[in-house]
């Protein structure tokens, strides 16, 4: 068995099964020893370069496997309830500081202990969750024509709808069959409105999508998918929607964040044919201009509250809208620019905003049950996996971020709000360059890549 025992190392036995550890063959392989005299290998699991080489050390406690593994200097986590077939469900790895040349490891009550000779440590380490392993499983790639630029994306029933900024268009494209994604509608000829599309909110049988070139919310039909069409638009340059951004609806009013100049506009859309402003809170003062709305990229509305993420700025704002007529600022969080800086989205569940940050690399955690005042409890910062991170979107105990200069979708673990753990994550440049926006429904989770140009469909399900 020289392929997958080459230098065997280590051996840890529980019940049925013999667990060795193959420096030479960088393997973690399962031998089922019910019959002592006749031996099997069942399974086994091959890590080469990146998580196994050089396997040399390993302990079972329940249903893992722990390996350390010296050439990758990790420690490698290994699901083994399914001897036949064991994978890997977490690591620690890129630490060469205190894991270079990894070396042995036990297991103890809820730690794991790893010595390594060449950092001259011994590492103690809380025993990690499994990680989810997300999976890409289709894409809609090189449509330069209709997604150049992708930069967000909606999904709703069997469709998703993304924004294209370089298309200056909505494309709907058909997603029944997560694996063959398809173009089957599109904006034609609409630039005057749509130049450089930056979001997208569908409710009802309509798209609102906002322009930052056009200054615009532009009301799209999308009764018939195939063939959407324009039935109402707002545009307001050098005033109120100069350079809008992004868009949130609720009932009948859509909520637009303005980039420059700054601020938070509320459109009355019970009439979709004729939306009208009602409402907004932009700077009055030229202090007020710079230090606290020159920038608002992204809107989320709660209840009887907006939150809106200022990138320039590195701020979160929290706006009363119980009156849409007369909003009013009632809190925010800034000084933070070691976390915040580069605030580029926000999504709020519960008690708590979670913001992705452009320039700070991080996912930061912000307790809003006080909206007066409102304060950062959590972060996790990772330039590896969330340089430019770009968009969140939560559903249940994870959040999903799209990280536009790590081309990557990072599944992160927000069970406990207060120290978020990355549980998982997918990286492909080819498909994944300029992760723009995110939105999850059911087990997949929908990627724009503006740099990309693309449509992903990912599965995330455990």
């Amino acid at each position: 068995e020289r392929e997958y025992l080459k230098g065997a190392r280590s051996v840890y036995v529980s019940g049925k099964y013999a667990y060795v550890a193959s420096s030479g063959s960088s393997a973690l392989v399962v031998i089922d020893i019910s019959k002592p005299t006749s031996p099997k290998r069942v399974g086994q699991i091959r890590g080469r370069k990146e998580y196994l080489k050089g396997a040399r050390s390993v302990y079972v406690s329940e249903k893992y496997a722990y390996v350390a593994s010296p050439g990758s200097s990790a420690l490698v986590v290994i699901d083994i309830s399914k001897p036949t077939s064991p994978k890997r469900v977490g690591q620690i790895r890129g630490e060469e500081e205190y894991l270079k040349n990894a070396s042995n490891v036990y297991v103890l009550g809820k730690y794991i202990y790893v010595t390594s000779p060449d950092s001259k440590a011994l590492v103690v380490t809380e025993i990690f969750k499994p990680a989810v392993f997300p999976k890409r499983v289709g894409q809609l790639l090189e449509e330069r024509e209709y997604l150049d630029g992708a930069h967000s994306v909606y999904v709703s029933g069997n469709y998703a709808y993304v924004a294209s900024f370089d298309s200056h268009a909505l494309i709907v494209i058909d997603i029944s069959n997560p694996t063959f994604p398809k173009i089957v509608g599109k904006t034609l000829r609409e630039g005057y409105y749509l130049t450089n599309a930056s979001s997208v909110y569908v409710s009802g049988r309509y798209a609102y999508v906002t322009s930052l070139g056009s200054h615009a919310l532009t009301i799209i039909d999308i009764s018939d998918p195939t063939s959407p069409k324009r039935v109402g638009q707002t545009q307001e340059k050098e005033k109120y929607l100069d350079n809008a951004y992004s868009v949130y609806v609720s009932e009948n009013y859509a909520y637009v964040v303005s980039f420059d100049p700054g601020g938070l506009i509320i459109i009355d859309i019970s009439d979709p044919t004729f939306p009208k402003r009602v409402g907004q809170i932009t700077a009055e003062t030229e202090e007020e201009y710079w230090y606290l709305w020159y920038g608002a990229r992204s809107v989320y509305v709660s209840g009887k509250y907006a939150y809106v993420a200022n990138y320039l700025l590195g701020s979160l704002i929290i706006i009363d809208i119980s009156d849409p007529a007369f909003p009013k600022r009632v809190g925010q969080i800034r000084g933070e620019r070691e976390y915040l800086k580069g605030a580029r989205s926000v999504y709020v569940s519960g008690n708590y905003a979670y913001v992705a940050s452009f320039d700070s690399h991080a996912l930061v955690v912000i307790d809003i049950s006080n909206p007066a005042s409102p304060k950062r409890v959590g972060q996790i910062q990772e330039e590896k996996y969330l340089d430019g991170a770009s968009s969140v979107y939560v559903s249940g105990k994870y959040a999903y971020v799209a990280s536009s200069g790590s081309s990557a979708l990072v599944v992160i673990d927000i069970s406990n709000p207060t120290s978020p753990k990355r549980v998982g994550q997918i990286q492909e440049e080819k498909y994944l360059a300029g992760a723009s926006s995110v939105y999850v429904s059911g087990k997949y989770a929908y990627v724009a890549s503006s740099g990309s140009d693309a449509l992903v469909i990912i599965d995330i399900s455990d």
